[in-house]
């Protein structure tokens, strides 16, 4: 039983690993960060209020909180993934897996902290992307790094 189970998340891992070799995993993700902005229909998702004292009266402020990338921040790293797989899909794969390597890691030092902010506040969709993210940088990654016969 237990070797019936290696057998399966060894073909899991092949078809995930083998994956890699098309464009379609860095495409899928440029179109979940172009869809992010449409997705999370308000810009700030969150609001935490804040007591502020103002000469001596009471003021309670609404302090919004982003949760989850910013526009710019989605069709920036959406582009690049768009870029990695068109050049991948170009034929230059070890090329294509650095390149998409190197801005899936962008993407998880410039949005990391909204995950967690996603997970504080309950929301999915930058969980989801910076899941992704991760997911492209290890598998993409391991391609560059170790070569494709690997």
């Amino acid at each position: 039983m237990t070797e019936e189970i290696k057998a399966t998340t060894n073909d899991y891992r092949e078809q995930l690993y083998a994956s890699t070799t098309t464009p379609y995993p860095s495409l899928l993700f440029s179109g979940m960060l172009f869809a992010t902005p449409l997705i999370t229909s308000q810009p700030e998702a969150v609001t935490r209020m804040n007591a502020d004292v103002n000469r001596g009266v009471l003021f309670k402020t609404a302090k919004r909180l982003r949760v989850g990338p910013t526009t710019v921040s989605s069709v920036l790293f959406g582009s690049a993934m768009a870029l990695g797989s068109w050049i991948m899909f170009e034929g230059d794969v070890e090329s294509g897996s650095g390149f998409i390597t190197a801005w899936s890691s962008l993407y998880l030092i410039v949005n990391g902290r909204q995950m967690f902010n996603g997970l504080r506040y309950a929301r999915v969709w930058p969980v989801v992307l910076s899941s992704v993210a991760l997911g492209e940088a290890v598998l993409h990654g391991k391609r560059f790094f170790y070569g494709v016969g690997q």
